[in-house]
């Protein structure tokens, strides 16, 4: 048997019984209808923790296992993972990353709303790849930006060039390569909202 997500599976099991959505989501129980679209879409978009109540219903609204439902439900994560590492793998730019210690902010709030990690970051996009280690470390030479680096995060210590969204290297300040990892490695982000 052809295993289905979670969405292939309430569909064809709809189509079996003869059910529109509309009537799927009224059979599952829920006095809003409102609700019931909201738990849906949830569930469309992966939150499953919002679809929770819906994916214990399914078993017994639909005649199924659980065990249907739970291979299904697992086969749509897999499904968003993969989608989210393609999408991440398109949208990467090539880039260098300055290593500090510590490699954390010291006023995590204050560097949020400066935007301060933008100073760790040194983008490579129209720099031919041959010369991205020299010129990550001219850029080192920058005073304003290592002043705003030293400001947030504190001494650096060393490089990371992320060459391709699979290949990045780490080197020290002397230039000295001390790791290959088969993955980009990117800094954390920290966003503030105001409300």
């Amino acid at each position: 048997m052809v295993q289905k997500n979670i969405l292939d599976l309430i569909k064809s099991r709809c189509n079996e019984l003869g059910w529109s959505q509309n009537q799927f989501l009224r059979n599952v129980g829920y006095a809003d209808a409102s609700k019931a679209k909201r738990r849906f879409d949830a569930l469309q978009f992966g939150d499953w923790k919002s679809a929770q109540g819906l994916l214990e219903k399914l078993p017994m609204v639909l005649g199924i296992t659980q065990e249907e439902v739970d291979a299904a439900v697992n086969l749509r994560k897999t499904e968003i993972s993969v989608a989210l590492l393609e999408k991440q793998r398109a949208a990467f730019t090539p880039k260098a990353l300055i290593i500090t210690d510590p490699d954390r902010p010291r006023q995590i709030t204050m560097c949020a709303v400066c935007n301060g990690t933008r100073h760790r970051e040194i983008k490579l996009e129209n720099i031919p790849v041959d010369e991205y280690i020299s010129f990550a470390f001219q850029e080192l030479k920058n005073e304003e930006r290592m002043k705003m680096v030293g400001f947030f995060f504190g001494k650096a210590v060393g490089i990371r060039i992320n060459y391709t969204f699979d290949l990045s290297k780490t080197f020290d300040l002397d230039g000295n390569h001390l790791s290959t990892q088969n993955r980009s490695i990117e800094q954390g982000v920290a966003t503030v909202r105001l409300s």
